[in-house]
């Protein structure tokens, strides 16, 4: 649980009302309205299961992730490999056990600048969005993110 470790605690701050708050919802145990009854809700169960399985692909949990993807996740996020391998193999039953493997992956991602970027080029890595590029105010140009995700460097 998220209450277990302060520091972990602090990482997931900044994941709030995001893509990420299905998950960090489902492993409070806190499950998006199924109806309307009430009134009409803020969040639907709907959205908070495919927002649920969005986070499990930026995080590299997902099973449909090949390895090597996997391991250019795991590069880009600075999150140890074996770590994410073990949250993938893991049988994932129920919503809260998804959201409870995506909070321990995004505590692990250190607070930055630049943490927006790696998730937005592990979509990318993923098949979800197009390669995102970021504007150089100084070129008045477009550039590739300047993170390294594998393979072997060009000869000098």
């Amino acid at each position: 649980m998220l209450s277990e470790d302060r520091e972990a605690d602090k990482n997931l701050v900044g994941f709030e009302e995001s893509v990420f708050q299905a998950a960090l919802d489902a492993e409070r145990q806190r499950p998006w309205a199924r109806n309307s009854e009430g009134g009409a809700p803020e969040r639907w169960w709907s959205t908070q299961r495919r927002y649920l399985e969005l986070a499990l692909e930026l995080t590299g949990i997902s099973r449909t992730i090949a390895e090597r993807t996997r391991q250019r996740i795991s590069t880009v996020l600075a999150v140890p490999l074996l770590v994410i391998q073990e949250a993938s193999r893991t049988e994932l039953r129920g919503y809260q056990q998804r959201g409870a493997a995506v909070a321990k992956i995004l505590a692990l991602v250190q607070p930055s600048r630049s943490r927006a970027l790696r998730f937005l080029l592990v979509g990318h890595l993923t098949g979800r969005w197009g390669r995102p590029r970021s504007s150089n105010p100084r070129s008045r140009s477009l550039e590739d993110l300047p993170f390294y995700v594998g393979g072997t460097p060009a000869p000098t």
